[in-house]
């Protein structure tokens, strides 16, 4: 959270851009605290927590979606849902190299160092100055979708999965 608005307060000074925060969480105070700080709070809506379906309908507005997780020693990220359903939904994803997302994202979204918020807001500022990049992510990372994280994809794969346990 905090990095996300760190990197974006950096690439907020070149552009117009706003930022919506969505999910809660024991860092909400200090974010806001910071935003203000930056002179960025009237720039950064915190949505809160809200119901899954929100917070899709929420993801489809957004050009670029930023997924900064790091991993720590209790935590390791997952599937990356949250950057498979942005580019499904025509969203262009940031990422760190966190745990699946690597796999999740690969060359259709941008990967960074975990925890590298420089490279973050660098990627950040490109993308909001660069519209042809921004409309080539959002077209790249809506077909990986679509190819790998629709239903009957996940559902062909795991078919395939069950096949090749079937046959050994």
């Amino acid at each position: 959270g905090m990095l996300a608005l760190r990197a974006f307060a950096a690439a907020a000074t070149q552009n117009d851009a706003v930022m919506e925060i969505v999910g809660t969480g024991s860092e909400e105070q200090a974010m806001r605290k910071e935003a203000r700080v930056a002179g960025i709070e009237d720039r950064v809506t915190f949505a809160g927590a809200v119901p899954q379906a929100e917070a899709l309908r929420r993801i489809g507005t957004m050009d670029v979606v930023l997924v900064p997780s790091l991993t720590t020693r209790r935590w390791k990220e997952q599937f990356g849902r949250v950057p498979a359903q942005a580019m499904a939904r025509g969203a262009a994803v940031i990422a760190s190299d966190s745990g699946s997302l690597r796999e999740v994202v690969d060359d259709a979204g941008i990967l960074v160092r975990e925890g590298d918020q420089d490279a973050l807001s660098a990627e950040l500022i490109h993308l909001l100055t660069d519209p042809a990049r921004l409309a080539e992510l959002r077209m790249e990372g809506h077909h990986r979708a679509e190819q790998r994280f629709s239903w009957e994809a996940i559902s062909d794969e795991m078919d395939a999965m069950y096949r090749r346990l079937a046959e050994s």
